[in-house]
């Protein structure tokens, strides 16, 4: 019953946000409307302060660094995690214990399957909007002949 009042009470906020800022959103609209319809022109800095961009929505390019620093973090961590794991298999192979050898196979599976999504995170960055000045490549607006 508490699980089912906790799902419950976090719908309700969730919904409650979200009619909150499109009030917010048609309040602003509204107000635009009203200057128009009363001066007749449209002004430009009136418009940046009612319709600017939110501090939660994210800019152009932001998505594909973020993969790109994302998919290189990780692959250096398993990169990381795949040579301690070889350096533990090497103490195991050189100096064995009766305790018991899963600590290089850790490692080594946890930094590979590190690599695998960092490269993967790292791929998928191709399909992001890049940054304005990132689309264009080297020479490609010049008149050559």
């Amino acid at each position: 019953m508490e699980v089912a009042a906790f799902w419950i009470g976090l719908a309700a906020v969730i919904v409650a946000f979200r009619w909150f800022r499109s009030r917010m959103e048609a309040q602003k609209h509204q107000t635009f409307r009203t200057i128009v319809e009363k001066t007749g022109t449209v002004d430009e800095a009136q418009l940046r302060l009612l319709i600017a961009p939110k501090p939660w929505e994210s800019g152009r390019g932001d998505s594909y660094r973020f993969l790109r620093g994302l998919g290189a973090i990780l692959i250096f961590v398993g990169g990381g995690g795949l040579l301690f794991g070889g350096i533990l298999l090497l103490g195991v192979i050189f100096a064995p214990s009766p305790a018991g050898n899963d600590g290089p196979g850790i490692f080594m599976s946890l930094g590979f399957a590190a690599l695998v999504l960092g490269a993967g995170v790292f791929y998928s960055s191709r399909f992001a909007e890049k940054p304005a000045g990132e689309n264009e490549r080297p020479g490609a607006g010049s008149a050559r002949e």
